[in-house]
């Protein structure tokens, strides 16, 4: 499924995003500062997405959601982070796991 999807999905049912502070340290790497200065699409994904926390240099994200009485549910995708908002084509960002998390 099309993380596009499933993100209209969560958030018309009720889920909202769970920012992480630590986003574009996450994703652009430790010198975010200078790069997303340089270049501010490196940041985009992390403005776009609130709900984002990590991605590695594969093609790997994690998101994460908070719904009703503090559930929580991470979301793990697969694809181009930059590709957020299309659908159907192969290097679009594609879920590849809905867990729920507990503390």
């Amino acid at each position: 499924m099309a993380y596009a999807t499933l993100r209209s999905r969560l958030l018309s049912r009720g889920w909202v995003p769970l920012p992480d502070a630590q986003c574009r340290a996450n994703v652009v790497g430790d010198n975010h500062v200078a790069l997303c200065a340089a270049d501010t699409q490196q940041c985009e994904p992390c403005e776009a997405l609130p709900e984002l926390s990590a991605c590695s240099g594969t093609g790997h994200c994690t998101m994460q959601f908070q719904g009703e009485g503090g559930k929580m549910l991470r979301v793990s995708t697969y694809g181009d982070v930059h590709r957020h908002t299309a659908v159907g084509e192969p290097e679009d960002l594609v879920v590849t796991a809905l867990e729920p998390v507990s503390f």
